[in-house]
Parts: structure tokens; C-alpha cells; sequence
């Protein structure tokens, strides 16, 4: 099964996956199919302070994003502490600005997750 037929299936069962994730996903989506893979490892390997991920350049963009996927993006960032611990995990609040670091880190950690799910390294 090809990467966009996994990812539309992803979208087909949407019952099974937050909207943070169906957001990557689209992202995905709407990158060429010849390319979709090496934006996923461009984010993994860069992060979304490199500018890779367009709609999340500007503070105005990733605040909205992390707003909108507020609920998302702390399940996950309490999923991450309790699996990981806290040691070396910034606290968000303490972040020159502390939405535009939630919606990065929502952002690279579902990608993270995606890239394990889909077997893309």
C-alpha cells in the first residue's frame, strides 16, 4: 500500500485519531507524492524551527495551531513526560513564547508518531 493510500485510510477511520493528527496528516497530504516522505524525515531530522512546515512559520499561524489543537498537544506532552520523564523537557510555560513552542512540539511529536506507525525512518 502506497503512503497516501496508508494516510487517506488514517483519515477514513477518523473516529481513531485526534485532530492534531489529522492536521499532520493533511500537511502530508498536500506535499507532492514524490516527496512526502522526505518531508516527514525533513521534519523529524530539522524540526519545525527550520521553516519546512510553511503554516507554522509566523507566531500568528503557530499560535492559532496550538490553540486549536490546545487538548491535543497536552495529552500528548503529558503522554511524552510520563513516558520519558521530565528531565529535559522544557516546560512550555517558561518558553520565550510558550504556544509557539506547544504547537512545535504537537506538530514534531505526532509526525514522530506517524513516521513509527508507517515504518519510515
Amino acid at each position: 500500500m502506497t503512503l497516501e493510500k496508508k494516510l487517506n485510510s488514517y483519515l477514513s477511520n477518523d473516529v481513531l485519531i485526534t485532530e492534531l493528527k489529522k492536521a499532520v496528516i493533511l500537511d502530508i497530504l498536500d506535499t507532492e507524492k514524490e516527496y512526502q516522505e522526505n518531508y516527514i524525515r525533513d521534519v523529524l531530522q530539522h524540526g519545525c524551527q527550520s521553516g519546512i512546515v510553511t503554516g507554522l512559520i509566523y507566531y500568528s499561524d503557530t499560535e492559532k495551531f496550538a490553540l486549536k489543537h490546545f487538548d491535543d498537544i497536552v495529552e500528548l506532552y503529558q503522554c511524552y513526560a510520563d513516558d520519558f520523564g521530565t528531565d529535559g523537557l522544557p516546560n512550555p510555560m517558561l518558553e520565550h513564547n510558550p504556544l509557539n513552542w506547544l504547537a512545535w512540539f504537537g506538530y514534531e511529536e505526532t509526525m514522530r508518531e506517524l513516521a513509527r506507525e508507517l515504518d519510515i525512518e
